[in-house]
């Protein structure tokens, strides 16, 4: 195993031959001298189950850090310090800060039950344990390890000691966000959730006949019974050929629906819904529900709203990362990124701004820009410029 001074077999094949050397000029019986081999056996397999079951025994204290680290900021409300350093002081100790005894499966407390277990079984084990470096990637955090251990066996004398790097990696998933939760003072809770998603929007086409209005919905891709939804009138219908459509299924019932995007042209466009595009050429890979914006001759798949109402994350270079929210730094990089519901923020903090989170709070103000198909419906939304031009936005920004 990486680390090992000296692999198991190594160590077990050695313990073999000096027993069995020890044995031969002291005229040890074959019987006392196998009962040797196997302790020796047992001693390095008791090492190596330790050193492999540690990654599970790390990782339970890394998370563990990160939910104290978390509670510490809720309960003082006040940023955490060089996160990197403290999380591990609470992963290794168990401490922050003055405070002690934040949880019981920290490093520490791991170290000494093993010791326990050994003594057990008539073994002496030491364990040596600290970060080399904690690091953030997405909703991700990386901590590695140095475990030293020494064991010690009092029956034959043998003695086992394996230097060992360990990387865990654990998820901030389901932990309050600290940075949303400091600037707003307390009022603003958001949980880490990963989105489904890459990017708040995409363009999945264009057609030849549209109308020159905007319209958001939810798609419903070819019904084979139109009347027997509710609310069509929120919905985008998705079909193959307008007019074929319709004569199936009449055309009050496509006229029915927000807004309707086909395929195929249509003999008669102007018949149709206010809202349509027509002659995309094929179903640009709309899915059944899923969240569309018609505006003009373009289709896009949104995602503004499941972002700012269900408050998840993706990825953003120019957001801080889960680290560098502990500390409240808004100017960080290399991070995260959520929508916030200005409407739900307390009235004192509601003002025009980005409904990018860390740029909301952040004091550098830059140019703000509408979005069709959400401002139209959350006269509060805005996107700054630079996040308009990391989405591919243009064509939707006003």
């Amino acid at each position: 195993m990486k680390g090992f001074a000296f692999t198991s077999f190594a160590l077990l094949a050695s313990g073999v031959v000096l027993s069995a050397a020890l044995f031969a000029s002291s005229g040890g019986s074959d019987v006392e001298k196998t009962a040797e081999a196997q302790r020796i056996s047992s001693a390095s397999f008791f090492l190596d189950s330790f050193v492999s079951d540690s990654e599970r025994s790390l990782r339970i204290a890394t998370r563990r850090a990160l939910t104290s680290a978390t509670n510490f900021v809720a309960q003082n409300g006040e940023p955490l310090s060089n996160p990197a350093e403290n999380i591990s002081q609470v992963a290794v100790n168990g401490t922050l800060g003055d405070e002690e005894a934040l949880g019981e499966a920290y490093v520490k407390e791991w170290e000494s039950r093993s010791a326990r277990l050994a003594e057990d079984s008539n073994y002496r084990l030491n364990v040596s344990t600290r970060i080399r470096n904690l690091s953030s990637n997405f909703l991700e955090i990386r901590a590695n390890y140095t475990v030293e251990t020494r064991l010690f066996d009092p029956v034959t004398l043998s003695r086992f000691r394996s230097t060992d790097n360990k990387t865990v990696t654990v998820s901030a998933e389901g932990l309050e966000d600290p940075m949303l939760l400091l600037r707003s003072s307390g009022r603003y809770v958001s949980s880490y959730t990963r989105c489904d998603f890459a990017d708040p929007a995409d363009m999945l086409g264009t057609g030849t006949q549209n109308s020159s209005s905007v319209f958001h919905g939810s798609a419903a891709v070819s019904p084979s019974d139109p009347s027997s939804l509710s609310n069509a009138g929120q919905k985008v219908l998705v079909v193959a050929d307008v007019d074929d459509y319709s004569s199936q299924h009449s055309q009050n019932s496509v006229n029915d629906f927000g807004a309707v995007v086909s395929a195929e042209e249509s003999e008669n466009p102007g018949s149709y819904s206010e809202h349509y595009v027509f002659g995309t050429g094929s179903n640009p890979g709309i899915g059944e529900n899923e969240s569309i914006t018609v505006y003009r001759e373009q289709v896009w798949r949104t995602n503004f709203r499941e972002m700012f109402q269900e408050r998840c994350y993706i990825e953003d270079a120019s957001g801080p990362g889960v680290l560098d929210r502990f500390e409240n730094n808004v100017d960080a990089s290399g991070g995260v990124a959520t929508l916030l519901d200005v409407s739900a923020l307390p009235a004192e903090l509601q003002r025009e701004d980005s409904a990018v989170g860390h740029e909301y709070f952040d004091s550098d103000q830059s140019t703000l820009e509408k979005i069709h198909g959400v401002t139209e419906y959350y006269p509060w939304f805005r996107l700054d410029q630079p996040h308009v031009q990391k989405y591919d936005l243009q064509e939707l920004a006003y």
